[in-house]
């Protein structure tokens, strides 16, 4: 059963897309970052500047950046962006991001429709806010782009919650 985000999910998605990249350094700089990337997913608990300076710089920074674990807060939610790369430019505006548990045998968690600015996008950013109720804690997560059953982006992340919970349990008499 396919799962999907919306109505009273806990998750906030913002398709920011790549139309950010034709300011400063032009559209030349964002396909030369998308064929050094491409097919990878770069997910970082930091916004990503809209503005770099050179290709290296831009390359750079997202090496820097890229996380392959994320902390949730201390009210059980983890917030991070992600900027996807595709090997082609996207004859669409709409791609699928699906979460996939790899502790659980792969087993599909849900999915989320996005949207680029335009078609022939080639970079997808945007940022999510997910719960535990959503993402089980401490398990290792695949994140996947797909557009019309074909694989465009993926990367995987571990989910991690250090929170330490203090209190005291009360296991008495029933109030039956």
């Amino acid at each position: 059963m396919r799962r999907s985000f919306g109505g009273t999910l806990a998750l906030a998605f913002v398709a920011v897309a790549a139309s950010w990249l034709a300011l400063g350094s032009g559209v030349a700089l964002a396909s030369k970052v998308a064929d050094y990337f491409k097919g990878h997913i770069i997910v970082s608990e930091k916004p990503f500047p809209s503005r770099f300076t050179s290709d290296a710089a831009f390359i750079a920074h997202m090496k820097k950046a890229d996380k392959t674990e994320l902390t949730c807060t201390k009210d059980g939610v983890w917030e991070f962006h992600y900027m996807a790369f595709f090997a082609k430019p996207l004859d669409d505006v709409q791609v699928s991001v699906n979460f996939y548990d790899l502790t659980d045998d792969g087993n599909f968690i849900m999915g989320a429709d996005q949207y680029t600015s335009a078609r022939g996008e080639r970079i997808l950013a945007s940022y999510f806010k997910l719960t535990r109720d959503e993402i089980p804690s401490n398990h290792k997560i695949n994140i996947v782009i797909v557009h019309k059953g074909k694989r465009l982006a993926a990367t995987a992340v571990k989910m991690r919650d250090d929170r330490k919970f203090k209190g005291k349990v009360d296991f008495g008499e029933d109030e039956t």
